[in-house]
């Protein structure tokens, strides 16, 4: 057996190959120092842009406070739409309503500002006069009235009376043609009414 001391031992070279680290750092280096670079001048970009923006926001605010909306304008200017009824009386005494005025050969009675009303107020003025309507036939119903009477009348009275009736009938449905949706409670009252003084005795 060799005696320790007798051993010699031989350092073998490295042969790996050595890594050029210098020059990968270097390129990491600069490869995060570009990357900061355009980090940087993306957000001062986009500060800047925050900036103007809030700066044109502020003026457009301001403007708004300062320019008249056109929703204001327009209610200056607009034409009141409210349409005027009016009462009118002619030869004989005939009576009329109509959104014009009277002619020269009549005379004017009254004339009434027809404010137009809402959906809701229409849907209630309905439900009243059917409400009207069932009481009277109620009360027509107890008082024994609601049985057809015969009356005997000229020939040439009854036409007149009939085609004035529906001379009136006509009117206050060309009246409430033209009114449309504003028309009134009030509106359709004087009209009914001017329908019965028309149609009494038919």
């Amino acid at each position: 057996m060799e005696d320790p001391a007798d051993l010699k031992f031989s350092v073998r070279p490295d042969v790996r190959p050595q890594r050029k680290s210098s020059s990968r750092s270097t390129f990491h280096w600069w490869l995060l120092l570009a990357l900061g670079a355009l980090v940087f001048l993306l957000v001062r970009g986009m500060l800047a842009r925050g900036a103007e923006t809030a700066g044109h926001s502020e003026d457009a605010s301001l403007v708004t406070q300062l320019a008249p909306s056109s929703e204001a304008l327009v209610d200056e200017i607009r034409v009141d739409p409210t349409p005027t009824v009016y009462k009118c009386v002619g030869k004989g005494g005939a009576v009329s309503f109509q959104s014009f005025p009277c002619a020269a050969d009549e005379s004017t009675r009254a004339a009434y500002d027809a404010q137009p009303d809402t959906q809701r107020d229409i849907e209630i003025a309905q439900a009243k006069r059917d409400v009207a309507v069932r009481r009277a036939k109620v009360m027509s119903r107890i008082a024994g009235t609601d049985r057809p009477t015969y009356t005997v009348a000229s020939s040439s009275n009854f036409d007149a009376d009939r085609a004035r009736c529906e001379a009136a009938k006509a009117h206050r449905e060309d009246t409430l043609r033209r009114v449309g949706l504003r028309r009134t409670y009030d509106l359709l009252q004087r009209l009914d009414e001017m329908v019965r003084e028309a149609c009494k005795g038919q």
